[in-house]
């Protein structure tokens, strides 16, 4: 008799059904108030490499981020800023703009530059109009200050941009949960679990992603002539109400090298 030989079967029978429960992170988009929509938009490569996050080995299912130390976009961050405190800006859904009496009139609801809206809401304030400036008499020197970003301004952009060089921890991951809360496909492609334990990723952003930046206008000084002629009273600085405005900023593709315009 010949020797025994292995064999391979297929059974054939029906397969049995296995699946299980993946729960993958969700975060619903922000709740914003106060918006001031920019015209211009933001390069979303100024934000490449400025937030990584990674699975630590010794808390599985959690993750932890963190600000890039090698973030290199600074200075194209600022420029891009500077565009966009300088461009033109949608204050309708921000007050004081949002009230009835300027939704008939874009003028007073959409300005050229940050300056502009500054001033109209201090017009508002002060006088009970944006467009009641004909008292102040140093728009000019406002505008510029409000506009220009050197140490002697009010520098908005550089400003904006020390604030996200400076992202803690804590702030990096709220970020970071954000994004992989409403687009889980951008932690693929990358092992960042058991066999490269403690893996840094990028976070990566893309052309349509918008992101919000706060800039607080605070209450004036407000100075009045004196003397004879001078005026014998004026509306008080506490009759500001100080405003937290959120900066919407679209993301867009670099323009084409050699292309020009606007990014």
């Amino acid at each position: 008799m010949p020797a025994s030989q292995t064999v391979e079967v297929n059974f054939a029978l029906t397969p049995v059904d296995v699946s299980g429960t993946v729960n993958i992170f969700g975060q619903e988009k922000p709740s914003v108030s106060n918006i001031i929509t920019a015209d211009v938009t933001l390069v979303y490569t100024a934000l490449n490499g400025l937030l990584e996050f990674w699975e630590p080995s010794e808390a599985r299912g959690t993750f932890k981020a963190e600000r890039t130390q090698g973030w290199k976009q600074k200075s194209v961050m600022t420029t891009n800023l500077q565009s966009i405190i300088t461009g033109g800006l949608d204050a309708k859904d921000a007050a004081p703009f949002s009230e009835a009496q300027y939704s008939a009139v874009s003028d007073y609801t959409h300005f050229n530059n940050f300056g502009e809206l500054a001033l109209g809401a201090m017009a508002h304030y002060l006088f009970g109009h944006v467009a009641a400036t004909a008292a102040i008499t140093n728009d000019s020197a406002f505008l510029s200050y409000m506009n220009g970003n050197t140490d002697s301004d009010a520098a908005i952009a550089k400003g904006l941009t020390d604030k996200i060089d400076n992202i803690s921890d804590l702030e990096a991951l709220e970020i970071v949960k954000q994004v992989l809360g409403q687009d889980a496909a951008r932690a693929k492609d990358q092992d960042n679990n058991e066999l490269a334990p403690d893996q840094k990723q990028n976070l990566a952003w893309m052309a349509g992603d918008v992101i919000y930046l706060q800039v607080k206008l605070k209450q004036p000084t407000v100075t009045v002539s004196v003397g004879e002629l001078g005026q014998r009273s004026a509306p008080s600085a506490a009759s500001v109400t100080e405003q937290v405005y959120n900066l919407k900023i679209t993301l867009a593709a670099p323009a084409p090298a050699g292309g020009g315009g606007e990014p």
